[in-house]
């Protein structure tokens, strides 16, 4: 977890929970090893095949990257890494120039530009738990004044 749900003093709601993607540059060569999975928009690609591939990725320390570097880890790859930024989306875009493999969540396609920039996406089978979680934390038991209640429930129902 992320510490808040181990504390006993603390309320922990998760309001979304967010898969992380593989991004690949379209031409890769493991694209036969894709499994298409039902009702998913997203082919399944194992992270265990990519072993001595480059990857982009952002830098220590961002939440992205913990994921990533869990994932891999489960995958038992030392990745090659090839380039690091901070921007997640100049990784997208040399991912989609050929220059390596990299992680975005789910979420964050949508929000993304440049369309001439296409890489493939992949779903990460479900036993790499590649995901994060939006959550609310609260002091259990604690006073919620009549605004913080507003804005919890405001804010539940914009996600």
């Amino acid at each position: 977890g992320d510490g808040a749900s181990e504390d006993p003093g603390l309320a922990h709601e998760v309001l979304r929970r967010d898969p992380f993607l593989l991004l690949a540059p379209s031409d890769h060569p493991h694209r036969d090893k894709a499994v298409s999975c039902e009702g998913s928009a997203f082919a399944e690609l194992d992270p265990a095949c990519l072993a001595g591939e480059p990857f982009l990725m952002v830098t220590r320390g961002q939440r992205i990257r913990h994921v990533a570097d869990r994932v891999l880890q489960t995958a038992g790859i030392s990745p090659q890494i090839v380039f690091t930024s901070r921007n997640y989306e100049t990784l997208r875009r040399l991912c989609a120039e050929g220059m390596g493999y990299t992680f975005v969540p789910q979420h964050y396609i949508g929000l993304l530009g440049g369309d001439e920039y296409q890489s493939a996406c992949y779903a990460i089978p479900e036993r790499y738990n590649a995901f994060w979680e939006l959550s609310v934390v609260t002091l259990k038991d604690a006073y919620l004044s009549r605004a913080a209640k507003a804005f919890l429930k405001s804010f539940r129902e914009s996600i």
